[in-house]
């Protein structure tokens, strides 16, 4: 039987790379094919035919380097590691403690990364930005208030997510996932959505159960 965790994150990982190659892959033959080997996957639990497909994602990705979002070169970090567990047939707990590491290591530095008078002003913050949008949606008489502690509140959280993963995992993950919905729920013109689907299928990882079973191998 194959490992019911990794078998989930299989699941995730599809449905994720299919999202995000309807979103912004290529529509040539190529993406054409792409995405066929990712539904095959999505079907058959096969590590072979994961490895290929993870493979190809990670070769696509280098090929648009450096014009990526700091997302992407996560999303390249994860599955390289995914990578080289299903090359090497290591159990679903060496691919979640892997992930679980690097995925505390980029919450700390994006917050690290927001340390400097640009993010924190409020006046050129991009974190302004978007609390700007909530607060007129959703709570209009709090603008003024949600733009002055929008850049400062969005690194604390970040902050905050990076030692929970660390050191809680369970919460930093259900911490994230709530940070992400709250992204996702950016009303128009600007909304990152496609960063909480480039990171989900990875904080799924976050979840309490690791099954050290390896998957399924090809039949």
């Amino acid at each position: 039987m194959p490992d019911s965790s990794f078998e989930a994150y299989r699941l995730l990982w599809c449905f994720q790379a299919l999202a995000s190659a309807a979103i912004g892959g290529r529509d040539d033959a190529m993406g054409l094919a792409h995405a066929s080997l990712i539904a095959v996957v999505a079907a058959t639990p096969s590590r072979p035919l994961w490895a290929a497909a993870a493979a190809v994602r990670v070769l696509s990705t280098v090929s648009k380097m450096p014009n990526c979002w700091d997302s992407t070169y996560w999303q390249l970090m994860t599955d390289a590691a995914l990578l080289w567990c299903l090359a090497t047939s290591q159990p679903f707990a060496r691919l979640q403690a892997t992930v679980r590491a690097q995925m505390a290591v980029f919450y700390a530095a994006s917050a690290f990364w927001k340390l400097n008078t640009s993010f924190l002003d409020p006046k050129t913050s991009c974190a302004s930005v978007f609390a700007a949008q909530h607060a007129a949606l959703y709570a209009p008489a709090a603008a003024p208030w949600a733009v002055a502690v929008a850049p400062a509140a969005t690194l604390a959280v970040e902050a905050l997510v990076a030692a929970a993963l660390a050191l809680s995992p369970r919460a930093g993950g259900v911490l994230a996932l709530g940070f992400h919905g709250a992204i996702c729920a950016t009303p128009p013109p600007n909304n990152v959505a496609t960063f909480a689907l480039s990171v989900a299928p990875q904080l799924a990882l976050f979840a309490p159960r690791v099954d050290d079973a390896l998957v399924r191998p090809a039949t």
